[in-house]
């Protein structure tokens, strides 16, 4: 307690202060202390609270003695904390040790290729330090500590954001969800498979649609380009990652026609394709009477990978094109054709569309069976 006199409006008081902190045992060069004014009465009763105010003091903290300014700590980077600071005008940084100040243990640290910066490696995801730069002149141990201890973090962890792959709103592209965050300045965020990446411009917003050609993702699947392995990652600006939880997501998977033949009876056309099981609930085949698919089709279905066409008139040509269908989503389908005639040898496979000639040899001459 002190007492201001009446004729004027400040006093002085003296602090006992040391260089030790009393609390982590550690040398420190800065202290704070908080004071609040009051009005008293004869009888020591408070009659009037003035607001609290903070006061810093500093030791050594002069300029002619301060080595380095605008100390900062890092929260970007993956298991690891990044101190940049500014040296003063006439101090060489090659002239000092520096340290980092942090769990009560003084680390030395080493320098980036002579530039006022360094990284403290940690192991861990989304610890947070608080820090003092400290440094010592190498010619005599002199040591001068930022007035202030920054705080700085590793970047958090994303392997607990429920990151899911489902199906989209059409047959190429996949719909991914997880639990909304606060993106980290300097970070790339990206949906990844395999060696690809698409970037997300904002995780916060916890769901993204991707057409997978756009993606990149086209050509890079497994189990006939369709099922991808999904996870979204975190990159730093040194290129380390943290990723999360993976899932497995496809798109609609277009069918390739494998074999066209004759069926057992005149007029069958007999279509298989590559079956994709329970991953589409059924099949569509349309049916052409023109290369160009002009026109409406005629559409036929089917639940298996296969599927005989009875009927067909003699001297008509019809191109065939299949697709999958899952829900109301259908898949993309082939629109190029292999022309073949009737006398197609059994189990000739092809890879696109089918168009089947019924053209006789001769107008004369009624065809029973085809061999």
């Amino acid at each position: 307690n002190v007492t201001i006199s009446e004729t004027t409006a400040s006093v002085e008081i003296t602090e006992s202060i040391t260089n030790t902190c009393s609390v982590c045992g550690i040398e420190e060069k800065y202290h704070s202390y908080t004071y609040k004014p009051v009005i008293v009465d004869q009888n020591n009763k408070v009659i009037y609270d003035f607001d609290a105010f903070k006061c810093d003091v500093s030791l050594g903290v002069l300029e002619d003695t301060q080595v380095f300014r605008n100390f900062k700590a890092s929260n970007n980077l993956v298991k690891a904390i990044k101190l940049e600071w500014e040296m003063i005008d006439n101090h060489q940084l090659s002239s000092y040790d520096f340290f980092a100040v942090y769990d009560g243990t003084e680390h030395p640290l080493t320098i980036e290729d002579n530039t006022s910066s360094a990284i403290i490696e940690l192991n861990e995801d989304g610890v947070e330090k608080e820090i003092i730069l400290r440094s010592k002149l190498k010619a005599n141990h002199a040591e001068y500590s930022s007035p202030l201890p920054m705080k700085g973090s590793t970047l958090p962890s994303i392997d607990n954001i429920n990151f899911a792959a489902g199906d989209g709103t059409s047959a190429d592209s996949i719909k991914f969800t997880w639990n909304s965050f606060t993106p980290v300045t300097d970070v790339t965020y990206s949906i990844v498979y395999g060696g690809e990446e698409y970037e997300i411009s904002d995780v916060s917003s916890g769901s993204i649609e991707i057409p997978m050609a756009v993606g990149g993702f086209k050509n890079s699947g497994s189990h006939d380009d369709y099922t991808y392995e999904f996870a979204l990652q975190a990159k730093d600006i040194r290129g380390e990652v943290l990723k999360s939880n993976s899932d497995t997501g496809y798109i609609i998977p277009q069918p390739v026609i494998t074999e066209v033949s004759k069926g057992t009876h005149s007029g069958e056309i007999h279509l298989s394709w590559s079956d994709y099981g329970e991953d589409v609930e059924y099949y569509r085949i349309y049916r052409y009477d023109n290369a160009a698919m002009s026109g409406e089709p005629f559409v036929l279905t089917s639940n298996e990978a296969s599927f005989v066409d009875p009927n067909i008139p003699i001297g008509t040509n019809y191109y065939y094109t299949v697709a999958s269908v899952k829900g109301n989503i259908v898949s993309a389908y082939e629109t190029e054709f292999d022309t073949k005639t009737n006398n197609l040898p059994v189990k000739e496979p092809i890879n696109r569309g089918y168009a089947f000639d019924t053209t006789p040899i001769k107008d004369n001459v009624v065809i029973d069976e085809l061999a």
